[in-house]
Protein backbone atom coordinates (compact mmCIF):
# COMPACT_ATOMS: atom_id res chain seq x y z
CA UNK A 1 0.00 0.00 0.00
CA UNK A 2 1.22 3.20 -0.97
CA UNK A 3 1.71 6.32 1.60
CA UNK A 4 -1.13 8.43 -0.97
CA UNK A 5 -3.01 10.32 1.73
CA UNK A 6 -6.64 9.84 1.76
CA UNK A 7 -8.48 11.41 4.50
CA UNK A 8 -12.30 11.37 5.25
CA UNK A 9 -13.82 14.37 6.72
CA UNK A 10 -17.32 13.74 8.53
CA UNK A 11 -19.48 16.15 9.95
CA UNK A 12 -21.60 14.75 13.22
CA UNK A 13 -24.86 16.36 13.90
CA UNK A 14 -25.36 14.73 16.95
CA UNK A 15 -23.08 14.29 19.71
CA UNK A 16 -22.69 12.34 22.71
CA UNK A 17 -20.23 13.99 24.81
CA UNK A 18 -19.31 11.67 28.57
CA UNK A 19 -22.01 9.10 27.12
CA UNK A 20 -18.73 6.95 25.17
CA UNK A 21 -18.90 4.24 23.89
CA UNK A 22 -22.55 4.99 22.66
CA UNK A 23 -22.55 8.04 19.89
CA UNK A 24 -19.28 8.55 19.40
CA UNK A 25 -17.01 7.37 16.55
CA UNK A 26 -14.49 4.88 17.04
CA UNK A 27 -11.13 3.96 15.61
CA UNK A 28 -8.71 1.07 15.57
CA UNK A 29 -5.48 1.86 16.60
CA UNK A 30 -3.78 -0.19 13.43
CA UNK A 31 -0.93 -1.82 16.11
CA UNK A 32 -2.31 -4.66 17.78
CA UNK A 33 -5.54 -5.43 16.13
CA UNK A 34 -6.14 -8.57 14.13
CA UNK A 35 -9.79 -8.20 12.75
CA UNK A 36 -10.52 -11.58 10.98
CA UNK A 37 -12.63 -9.36 8.39
CA UNK A 38 -10.06 -6.72 7.41
CA UNK A 39 -10.21 -8.26 4.18
CA UNK A 40 -13.91 -7.39 3.77
CA UNK A 41 -15.19 -6.62 1.42
CA UNK A 42 -13.07 -9.01 -1.13
CA UNK A 43 -10.82 -6.70 -3.80
CA UNK A 44 -13.35 -6.35 -6.70
CA UNK A 45 -11.43 -8.74 -8.92
CA UNK A 46 -12.70 -11.50 -6.69
CA UNK A 47 -16.53 -10.38 -6.61
CA UNK A 48 -18.98 -10.89 -3.79
CA UNK A 49 -18.44 -14.55 -2.78
CA UNK A 50 -20.85 -14.86 -0.17
CA UNK A 51 -22.50 -13.01 2.83
CA UNK A 52 -20.76 -10.39 4.79
CA UNK A 53 -18.96 -11.57 7.97
CA UNK A 54 -21.54 -12.07 11.16
CA UNK A 55 -22.42 -8.92 13.49
CA UNK A 56 -22.63 -6.89 15.36
CA UNK A 57 -19.23 -7.12 16.58
CA UNK A 58 -18.89 -6.09 20.05
CA UNK A 59 -17.24 -3.41 21.10
CA UNK A 60 -15.18 -5.51 23.70
CA UNK A 61 -13.93 -7.66 21.02
CA UNK A 62 -11.88 -4.79 19.43
CA UNK A 63 -9.60 -2.09 20.87
CA UNK A 64 -11.16 0.95 19.88
CA UNK A 65 -10.21 4.59 20.78
CA UNK A 66 -13.63 6.62 21.65
CA UNK A 67 -13.40 10.20 19.64
CA UNK A 68 -16.22 12.33 21.45
CA UNK A 69 -17.74 14.83 19.48
CA UNK A 70 -20.57 17.70 19.68
CA UNK A 71 -22.82 18.75 17.32
CA UNK A 72 -21.12 20.75 14.20
CA UNK A 73 -17.97 19.38 15.25
CA UNK A 74 -15.96 17.97 12.24
CA UNK A 75 -13.68 14.74 12.53
CA UNK A 76 -10.69 14.12 9.65
CA UNK A 77 -9.11 11.14 9.49
CA UNK A 78 -7.02 8.32 7.28
CA UNK A 79 -9.75 6.98 5.63
CA UNK A 80 -7.73 3.44 5.69
CA UNK A 81 -8.30 4.08 9.62
CA UNK A 82 -10.87 1.10 10.55
CA UNK A 83 -13.59 2.96 12.45
CA UNK A 84 -17.62 2.55 13.26
CA UNK A 85 -20.31 3.97 14.77
CA UNK A 86 -21.80 2.02 18.08
CA UNK A 87 -25.35 2.38 19.65
CA UNK A 88 -26.22 6.04 19.80
CA UNK A 89 -29.44 7.67 18.71
CA UNK A 90 -31.60 6.62 15.68
CA UNK A 91 -31.71 10.26 15.04
CA UNK A 92 -27.57 10.42 14.43
CA UNK A 93 -26.88 12.52 11.46
CA UNK A 94 -23.59 12.36 9.58
CA UNK A 95 -22.08 14.37 6.36
CA UNK A 96 -18.94 12.46 4.66
CA UNK A 97 -16.62 13.67 2.41
CA UNK A 98 -14.06 10.94 1.21
CA UNK A 99 -10.96 13.43 0.11
CA UNK A 100 -7.67 12.04 -1.67
CA UNK A 101 -4.88 13.80 -3.68
CA UNK A 102 -4.94 13.23 -7.78
CA UNK A 103 -2.98 9.48 -8.31
CA UNK A 104 0.29 9.69 -9.66
CA UNK A 105 1.93 6.83 -10.52
CA UNK A 106 0.39 3.20 -11.33
CA UNK A 107 0.12 1.74 -7.62
CA UNK A 108 -2.36 4.81 -6.55
CA UNK A 109 -4.17 4.77 -9.47
CA UNK A 110 -4.64 1.02 -8.55
CA UNK A 111 -5.68 1.91 -5.13
CA UNK A 112 -8.04 4.86 -6.43
CA UNK A 113 -9.70 2.26 -8.33
CA UNK A 114 -10.60 -0.19 -5.64
CA UNK A 115 -11.41 2.42 -3.34
CA UNK A 116 -14.03 3.39 -6.17
CA UNK A 117 -15.21 -0.13 -6.67
CA UNK A 118 -15.41 -0.57 -3.11
CA UNK A 119 -18.44 1.28 -2.93
CA UNK A 120 -20.41 -1.40 -5.19
CA UNK A 121 -21.92 -2.58 -1.53
CA UNK A 122 -23.33 0.57 -1.12
CA UNK A 123 -25.27 -0.21 -4.13
CA UNK A 124 -23.62 3.50 -5.63
CA UNK A 125 -23.29 2.92 -9.32
CA UNK A 126 -20.87 6.41 -9.64
CA UNK A 127 -18.94 8.66 -7.12
CA UNK A 128 -20.27 12.03 -7.84
CA UNK A 129 -24.13 13.43 -7.77
CA UNK A 130 -25.61 14.45 -11.04
CA UNK A 131 -26.12 17.63 -9.48
CA UNK A 132 -22.49 17.46 -8.51
CA UNK A 133 -21.12 16.54 -12.12
CA UNK A 134 -23.73 18.80 -14.07
CA UNK A 135 -22.64 22.12 -11.97
CA UNK A 136 -19.28 21.02 -11.71
CA UNK A 137 -17.12 24.30 -13.32
CA UNK A 138 -13.54 23.50 -14.94
CA UNK A 139 -11.88 24.40 -11.94
CA UNK A 140 -13.77 21.59 -9.91
CA UNK A 141 -14.34 19.35 -12.77
CA UNK A 142 -10.15 19.03 -12.84
CA UNK A 143 -10.94 17.69 -9.32
CA UNK A 144 -13.34 14.94 -10.01
CA UNK A 145 -12.81 14.05 -13.32
CA UNK A 146 -9.79 11.10 -12.31
CA UNK A 147 -12.23 9.54 -10.25
CA UNK A 148 -14.76 9.66 -12.32
CA UNK A 149 -12.36 8.11 -15.53
CA UNK A 150 -12.29 5.28 -13.46
CA UNK A 151 -15.36 4.06 -11.97
CA UNK A 152 -16.01 2.52 -15.32
CA UNK A 153 -16.05 -1.11 -13.01
CA UNK A 154 -18.99 0.28 -10.58
CA UNK A 155 -22.18 -0.39 -12.16
CA UNK A 156 -21.30 -4.30 -12.62
CA UNK A 157 -20.03 -4.59 -9.01
CA UNK A 158 -23.30 -2.74 -7.84
CA UNK A 159 -25.21 -5.85 -10.17
CA UNK A 160 -23.28 -8.57 -7.82
CA UNK A 161 -23.85 -6.58 -4.86
CA UNK A 162 -27.57 -6.72 -5.23
CA UNK A 163 -27.23 -9.83 -6.68
CA UNK A 164 -26.21 -11.54 -2.83
CA UNK A 165 -27.24 -8.28 -0.54
CA UNK A 166 -30.92 -8.47 0.49
CA UNK A 167 -30.28 -4.04 1.17
CA UNK A 168 -27.02 -1.96 0.62
CA UNK A 169 -24.20 -1.44 3.10
CA UNK A 170 -24.90 1.50 5.51
CA UNK A 171 -21.40 1.80 6.60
Amino acid sequence: ISDRPGYLLSRYSDGRRGLAPLGTVHVAPAEGVTDPFADWPPPHGGGYTGPPPPGPVALSDKAFVALESRPGDVVVFNHNLQHASFGGSSQRRMFTLNLCRRAQNPVELYELREFINSAARFWVEQTHSDVMRRTASPERMRHLEQVMENEDELPALVRQAKAVMAEPARG
